[in-house]
């Protein structure tokens, strides 16, 4: 449980590394909420200039607004791609360190829930393209990462990556292939995902890191943390979501 090979540590993701991805996850966020702030007074000029609404003085001084949020989508973005560069050159530090690809990982013959399962109940007819059948296929790809594992609750999509963290989606948005919220205290790739049925709000993962986290996706925290040692290949909740069962190496 404790011991393990030496080697192994060679694969860890460095601390300085964990810092940069969640302060690139903060700003991620910080970006998209000044992005799609941006674009709601862009629809509000437009409808402002057919006449559907009267020019209110509220309305002007939102309008009047619009350059300064335009500025600082710009300087949000620029800074994302700093931190992109910084997050580059933490990883040129360590040349022996193997290529973040997903390793081959056990799956049973069922899946768990995926956009084509269980979620028919909760979803609106337009995420309902989301199910085989359906007459468009959306698809996103994920910066410096494979997706391992994925789970659908309503308008919620969550993902494991294979770059140590956990992405979550809101179909429901125009910027659903833009992740609201990356959570990222896992030292290893994330092998698996699930989003409570009990409490909406709560996702369990399991990582190689050997460690399982319950974490809060509204507000990003860890909950819980349990350490199982060995690398944890699947992990779901219970029926009534009260207990959590894991599968690993050993």
């Amino acid at each position: 449980m404790g011991g393990g090979d030496a080697s192994s540590d060679s694969y860890e993701i460095s601390g300085a590394e964990i810092k940069l991805k969640q302060k690139l996850s903060e700003l991620r966020v910080e970006y998209l909420d000044l992005k799609r702030e941006y674009t709601q007074v862009q629809k509000l000029k437009t409808e402002v200039l057919k006449g559907s609404i009267e020019s209110t003085p509220e309305i002007q001084s939102q309008l009047l607004a619009q350059a300064d949020l335009q500025e600082q989508v710009k300087k949000a973005k620029s800074k994302m791609d700093r931190l992109r560069y910084r997050l580059s050159k933490e990883r040129a530090k360590f040349p022996n360190r193997p290529p973040e690809k997903p390793t081959p990982v056990a799956r049973p013959p069922v899946p768990k829930s995926t956009a084509a399962y269980n979620v028919s109940d909760s979803m609106s007819e337009e995420e309902k393209k989301w199910r085989w059948g359906s007459f468009s296929v959306r698809s996103l790809e994920e910066e410096d990462g494979h997706v391992l594992d994925l789970d659908v609750l309503g308008s919620m999509l969550v993902t494991a990556s294979s770059n140590s963290t956990i992405q979550i989606y809101d179909l429901s948005s125009e910027d659903w292939d833009e992740p609201t919220r990356s959570l990222a205290q896992h030292t290893k790739q994330v092998c698996s995902v699930q989003i409570s049925r009990q409490a909406p709000h709560n996702i369990l993962s399991g990582s190689a890191d050997g460690s399982l986290r319950i974490w809060n996706s509204t507000n990003g925290r860890s909950l819980a943390r349990l350490y199982h040692g060995s690398p944890t290949n699947a992990a779901i909740w219970s029926a009534d979501c009260t207990v959590v069962i894991c599968g690993s190496e050993d």
